[in-house]
């Protein structure tokens, strides 16, 4: 097996609804890599989806959560971060990385790339991934 990696919601969003470079990005994943995820976190895809800016009809929000339910591995974080103060929210995610010992945080979001690293996991964007891996 691959890297254990998190994918934020902002990546998944992006690959599952859009496609493009990200779809690739995603189908590599799944070929190699093992990809864990919180039932948090899929309650804020669960909701994100269903913004009025994504325009996606309910059979389409359905299938996007069937496909991560089915590929990806939940986890159920038994700590807690405060790591990041601008948008507490992305802190889930690192939880979901100390949990599983994640190696890669693949997101776009700044706060998180900012950090560069938590623990022993690296915080890279979908391209960084793809060089690295």
């Amino acid at each position: 097996m691959g890297a254990k990696i998190v994918i934020d919601t902002n990546v998944l969003i992006s690959a599952l609804g859009f496609g493009g470079f990200l779809r690739t990005f995603l189908a590599r994943v799944l070929e190699r890599d093992e990809w864990f995820i919180s039932q948090c976190q899929l309650d804020e895809l669960t909701r994100v989806l269903t913004y009025p800016k994504f325009s996606f009809l309910p059979s389409q929000q359905e299938r996007i959560l069937a496909f991560v339910r089915s590929h990806a591995v939940l986890v159920h974080p038994k700590t807690t971060q405060f790591i990041i103060q601008e948008d507490p929210a992305d802190n889930r995610i690192l939880d979901i990385a100390a949990e599983c010992r994640a190696d890669f945080i693949i997101t776009g979001d700044t706060h998180l790339l900012k950090l560069g690293s938590f623990q022993k996991t690296r915080i890279v964007t979908p391209a960084q991934f793809l060089c690295l891996a």
